[in-house]
């Protein structure tokens, strides 16, 4: 969808989630136990930075975003939770 951003990567999910966007959901893939994570293009809680999920994404994989370790780290537990939630409930 238009409003919507998907990714296989964990750490971009991460990247994402700790920036403010939010899971909307996991979808399977083809592959077995594999899960895409999408999320709002749009952030919820950082309006200051008015970027985009593929403009922070982008800024991530060049390694130029600026995250507390925290906070990332946290957002790192989040994602790999709903992921096996997810993977417990349908499998």
């Amino acid at each position: 969808m238009e409003n919507e951003y998907k990714t296989l990567d964990l750490g971009e999910a991460a990247a994402l989630h700790a920036g403010g966007f939010v899971l909307l959901r996991l979808e399977k893939t083809r592959k077995i136990n594999q899960r895409a994570f999408i999320f709002t293009t749009k952030s919820a809680t950082d309006n200051r930075l008015k970027l985009n999920a593929k403009e922070v994404v982008e800024e991530y994989r060049n390694h130029h975003m600026m995250i507390n370790a925290y906070g990332y780290y946290l957002a790192i537990k989040e994602v790999k939770s709903r992921l096996h939630d997810d993977l417990e409930e349908n499998n």
